[in-house]
């Protein structure tokens, strides 16, 4: 869960907490505004979050039985 900010202070966001946010606003029967409000944000930087592309993933390969090139 994100800490609400102290008066006349910025928070910033991870991408992992940027990304459960707007998971929760997918959901169905989730209002998008309801959960900007949660977290103390408005719903119009959610909405630019989900505009926002996603980071790429990352993912490890391991090739097998391939041949060696000298």
């Amino acid at each position: 869960m994100v800490a609400r900010p102290r008066e006349g202070h910025r928070r910033r966001f991870s991408e992992a907490d940027k990304r459960q946010i707007i998971d929760q606003a997918a959901l169905d029967g989730t209002s998008a505004a309801e959960v900007a409000r949660r977290y103390g944000i408005d719903g119009r930087i959610l909405r630019r979050w989900k505009q926002e592309p996603v980071p790429p993933a990352f993912v490890a390969v391991e090739i097998t039985d391939a041949e060696t090139v000298a």
